[in-house]
């Protein structure tokens, strides 16, 4: 498959309410810029990083500087979330980092506790 950044929507089980949606923004690569027609990858096995919307071009930068080795998930609602690596979750968000599978693939139920965690100003209690 062609690196080829994609916008996905989904709609987030109880983390929000059923009439809003998530945003996120994938990019594998900078050399091509056009739609595959080919189906997309689960970005669960190949995430290491999460940021907000104004960490886009720091995000960027990591992508070319090849920091980390998979995808970065920009969530664009969330405008000042910092650039982390999903390691780096143990410390930042604990609550999050415990739902990870084995402490470094993101799943459903670690993008509920993150953006419930968001929702509510990054104060609930660790598991």
């Amino acid at each position: 498959m062609p690196n080829t950044p994609f916008v996905e929507n989904q709609q987030i089980g109880s983390a929000l309410p059923a009439t809003q949606w998530v945003w996120r923004l994938y990019g594998a690569g900078l050399s091509k810029l056009s739609m595959s027609e080919q189906p997309l990858p689960a970005p669960e096995r190949s995430m290491v990083a999460l940021a907000g919307l104004k960490q886009l071009p720091h995000a960027l930068q990591t992508m070319i500087d090849a920091v980390y080795p998979g995808k970065i998930i920009i969530f664009p609602a969330l405008l000042d979330f910092p650039l982390t690596a999903l390691t780096d979750l143990q410390y930042v968000l604990p609550q999050v980092y415990v739902k990870l599978g084995d402490g470094r693939t993101w799943t459903a139920e670690a993008e509920e506790a993150f953006l419930e965690t968001m929702q509510t100003g990054g104060e609930e209690a660790s598991d």
